[in-house]
């Protein structure tokens, strides 16, 4: 899941609050991105049309620069991976006002999910493994059955936890279904967003 964070000026401390005033007062908020057509600005696009937030958009090139002007207040928020801002928020640095993912992070039991407040708004930010197109369905099978033992070992499972990561090992078919409605998801954030690579 994603974090939504903001400096401490910012005049909103949860999702609610940031809706009602993007909508009262249009344009005065900026999120910050790790780029343009980055999950960091697509999730935020995604959040505008379906809550009617009027927001504007600064592309930063990469996480950390985005990160330090919202640090600086030079942005209101930001959509971005768990891991980046969560040092921030522990810190006192920046607010936490929601994640992007079904349930709460355990790293933030405190932190509501964004579709507590957003019936069915639910984003995520994910790896996977791929292989050629023609590689044989019991490779696949092997591959797939290796990869889910590795990263549930208690050890690497607990690391990637830290960071925010949650692991999931499925099937290749469970996966190409993913990868599928994922497409759609993020096919739609552009369409909306009129994202375009510079």
């Amino acid at each position: 899941p994603m974090l939504v964070s903001a400096p401490l000026s910012t005049p909103a401390n949860n999702i609610p609050e940031l809706i009602a005033y993007a909508r009262q007062h249009p344009g005065k908020l900026s999120f910050a991105s790790a780029g343009n057509g980055n999950t960091s600005h697509l999730a935020a696009e995604i959040f505008k049309h379906r809550t009617g937030a009027d927001m504007l958009h600064v592309p930063y090139k990469g996480s950390g620069p985005a990160v330090v002007a919202l640090l600086g207040g030079e942005v209101s928020l930001m959509f971005d991976s768990i891991s980046t801002s969560l040092p921030q928020v522990q810190s006192g640095k920046l607010k936490a006002l929601a994640v992007t993912g079904e349930h709460r992070s355990p790293l933030l039991p405190n932190v509501p999910t964004v579709a507590e407040a957003v019936p069915g708004f639910v984003i995520n930010g994910w790896y996977g493994i791929l292989a050629p197109a023609n590689t044989p369905p019991a490779i696949l099978d092997t591959l797939s059955s290796a990869i889910a033992a590795a990263i549930n070992t208690p050890d690497l499972k607990a690391q990637l936890n830290s960071y925010g990561y949650e692991t999931v090992g499925s099937t290749p078919a469970a996966f190409v279904d993913h990868i599928n409605k994922e497409l759609d998801t993020w096919k739609q954030a552009v369409e909306v967003s009129g994202a375009k690579l510079n």
